[in-house]
């Protein structure tokens, strides 16, 4: 009896074995199954890999983000603080405008890493599933196809209204809904490993949004509400204030006096853009191979050559980490372009702009 529940235990482990071998491991998340089961290209593993490194990224510009934002509300409770002394106050508040520009800036930079990489993983999913299902002997499941469907249709509207975004302005509410176009893209990339796990025989297992996970709910502190706390001091409490404002403002004034006047965007100042241009080539290039990068746009020389230009980045760090995937996946020719006010720039002007935008993208972070 002893051999035979040995050897009948023996046939258990060598059937949970077979089928770990032959339908890939039945552990790991959603991504980390379709990469076994679909045997991910090195290609494609590099695009997961960048995918990450770009989230990365982003979460590192969240964290500047939301400690800036806490020295702005710091900043703006002195400015009430020491409101009659114009000259100070003055100072003070430019300082706060000047740090609320540069989270703003940072929060932006973080929307535009995460959409380049969701981009690319939605582009990558596409890709993987139509290179399976084309060379695929077997009936492909209706629910899978439609599944990609309702993907691609959610990845879409998502697009049209991140277009609408952008047209409303460098503001806080821009942001905010940024980052929820995001997480409906997230939501077509989930449906897509579902549609995975249809075709592949996998169980789906259910995954909390990576951008749930983010924490942008970061409150700048308005002036009316600094206001209501301050009216609630005693005047002993805010001679004290006034007190330690004037100890302090033989310091901070030599630094807020170097400011240069608020960094915050208006109507006259330039608005400047990076596109990666592909190279130029005489007949038409299959899109796919810029790995979900967009838009696209297309430019015909005099010479009868067809140029290529892809993304549209408010940050020259994310032109650049588009660039190196290009790069990597062998388009070696490509570089960036820079347009001021929708026209394209000089070469000159546009590696000035280039240098000194990257440079002060590394003094932020």
């Amino acid at each position: 009896m002893k051999t035979i529940a040995t050897l009948s235990a023996l046939m258990t482990i060598l059937s949970i074995y077979c089928s770990v071998a032959q339908n890939g491991p039945v552990l790991g998340t959603n991504q980390e199954k379709i990469m076994t089961l679909t045997k991910f290209t090195i290609e494609e593993r590099y695009i997961v890999n960048e995918n990450e490194e770009m989230k990365k990224e982003a979460l590192e510009l969240i964290g500047l983000s939301v400690n800036t934002f806490n020295e702005v509300n710091e900043v703006r409770t002195i400015a009430l603080s020491c409101k009659k002394y114009e000259d100070l106050y003055s100072k003070v508040v430019k300082k706060a405008d000047k740090l609320e520009y540069i989270a703003l800036s940072a929060r932006f930079d973080a929307a535009e890493y995460i959409e380049l990489s969701n981009d690319m993983t939605f582009s990558l999913y596409q890709k993987v599933f139509e290179r399976i299902t084309t060379h695929s002997e077997k009936n492909i499941p209706e629910r899978a196809k439609n599944m990609m469907k309702e993907a691609e249709k959610q990845y879409n509207n998502s697009k049209s209204k991140i277009d609408e975004c952008y047209n409303n302005g460098f503001n806080h509410r821009t942001v905010e809904l940024l980052f929820d176009c995001q997480k409906n893209i997230e939501l077509a990339i989930k449906k897509q490993e579902k549609a995975f796990s249809n075709l592949l025989d996998f169980e789906y297992k259910e995954e909390e949004l990576w951008i749930a996970m983010v924490d942008i709910s970061t409150r700048l502190t308005a002036p009316e509400d600094v206001a209501m706390e301050q009216i609630n001091l005693t005047v002993n409490n805010e001679l004290t204030a006034e007190a330690q404002i004037e100890d302090q403002s033989s310091i901070d004034v030599k630094e807020l006096e170097t400011e240069s006047k608020t960094e915050t965007q208006s109507e006259s100042e330039p608005v400047k853009t990076y596109k990666v241009q592909i190279g130029a080539f005489i007949s038409e290039v299959d899109q796919k191979a810029f790995n979900g990068i967009n838009p696209i746009a297309i430019e015909e020389s005099e010479t009868g050559f067809t140029r290529y230009l892809v993304g549209d980045y408010n940050s020259v760090a994310v032109a650049c980490h588009s660039l190196k995937i290009l790069k990597d996946t062998g388009f070696d020719d490509a570089f960036i372009v820079t347009y001021i006010n929708g026209d394209r720039q000089k070469a000159v002007i546009m590696r000035e702009t280039i240098i000194n935008d990257n440079s002060s993208a590394v003094a932020t972070k």
